[in-house]
């Protein structure tokens, strides 16, 4: 099913460049703090340096899905990611449990 936008129902790639070019910004971006702060509002199925797989089912999801990538601010998210990624305690968040994995690996890096 199209929802629009270059999305489909199921799992959509989502590049690194395709954020730069939503976010207005050409230059650097911490991929590996960008992937944290997503996994707390998306379903991310797999990730690499160039893209990321998303779940999106619905037009409501995809909305939601790109105004949480506008609304990313990158020393905010820079600060959460090293200061989380060694809280053990944040790993015991049911809430975050769907990407469990992908927060594995991303504590890794």
């Amino acid at each position: 099913m199209d929802l629009g936008y270059g999305f489909k129902k199921g799992t959509n790639r989502i590049s690194k460049q395709r954020v730069k070019c939503w976010r207005h910004k050409e230059g650097y971006i911490n991929w590996h703090a960008f992937l944290w702060y997503m996994v707390q509002y998306v379903t991310v199925i797999d990730y690499d340096n160039y893209g990321f797989d998303v779940e999106i089912v619905s037009k409501e999801q995809r909305e939601f899905f790109y105004k949480k990538v506008i609304g990313y601010v990158e020393t905010i998210g820079e600060v959460n990611y090293a200061r989380n990624k060694r809280n053990d305690s944040y790993m015991k968040n049911d809430e975050y449990k769907r990407n469990r994995g992908i927060i594995e690996r991303l504590r890794k890096e």
